[in-house]
């Protein structure tokens, strides 16, 4: 990418961190990043034969979407992650603000089913809310234990969540839980946390995201002033018109157009190329 900015490093240690450049980036010339309003898009290797429109509109959409580390809700990169419900699957699109309804992807869910049929053992249960009232006192849950999938405990663990219509992410850890109350004795090796729910969803008052059931919990996802809170929900600075994005390019001439209307009725700003020596915009 050649000599690029230096690294921002957000740290919660007692001692500053120090970032020493040794030696100033070579741009390869042919790998290209674009920026618009500090929002980056993954490298392009316009020497990879396999760059064509379809390709390069993924890669410019990328840009509009929410971006979450794999840690929250990528069950392919995250062998911690033994059930996922992310409410992607036949996601429709429509002109609500993202930064409203979805907290990690383009959509979300109304109502206040947690886990529903799980099969895999896992202690922790990790959930993004959103709360329109302050209804919501405590998660209702269904677990099997020692892999005896024929019977369920079930048992009302107490929640106190921020009930602020803000969107919030926690983890609990059920088999915990389950210990304090009683329910179950430290002889239990594994549970399966069959089912969960929260109470009480009083009209459509709750809204959920990036539900997963895991054997270990993301790294820093309850310290609010880590970078974990910051790269968690990145939001784009404007929202997209839907289906506005469309992008031509043609190889030979190494030249692409892109277009686009934000659904603000903002003017646009030009991408940026990096390294600019690369392209002309």
């Amino acid at each position: 990418m050649g000599n690029v900015e230096l690294l921002a490093c957000i740290s919660s240690s007692s001692m500053t961190p120090n970032i020493t450049e040794i030696i100033q980036g070579v741009s390869s010339g042919s790998i290209v990043s674009f920026s618009l309003d500090d929002q980056y898009t993954n490298p392009i290797n316009f020497a990879d034969e396999t760059i064509n429109q379809t390709s390069l509109l993924t890669v410019f959409n990328s840009l509009f979407t929410i971006r979450c580390p794999p840690s929250i809700n990528n069950m392919a990169l995250t062998s911690s992650i033994v059930y996922l419900r992310d409410y992607e699957t036949s996601c429709t699109y429509d002109e609500t603000s993202i930064t409203t309804n979805a907290f990690c992807g383009q959509c979300s869910y109304i109502g206040n089913i947690l886990v529903s049929s799980n099969t895999r053992s896992g202690n922790y249960l990790c959930f993004a809310y959103r709360l329109l009232n302050n209804y919501v006192r405590s998660i209702v849950t269904g677990v099997s234990i020692n892999g005896d999938t024929n019977s369920l405990y079930w048992q009302t663990i107490p929640f106190t969540p921020i009930a602020d219509q803000n969107w919030h992410y926690t983890c609990i850890d059920i088999r915990a839980r389950y210990l304090s109350q009683s329910v179950i004795d430290s002889s239990v090796s594994s549970i399966i946390i069959y089912y969960a729910y929260l109470d009480y969803n009083i009209k459509n008052g709750i809204l959920l995201d990036a539900v997963t059931v895991r054997t270990a919990l993301p790294f820093g996802y309850n310290d609010d002033n880590s970078a974990f809170e910051d790269v968690r929900r990145l939001f784009p600075k404007h929202q997209l018109i839907a289906n506005t994005l469309k992008v031509q390019y043609t190889s030979n001439t190494s030249t692409m157009n892109i277009y686009f209307r934000y659904n603000d009725c903002t003017s646009p700003s030009l991408l940026v190329s990096w390294p600019n020596s690369v392209c002309s915009r």
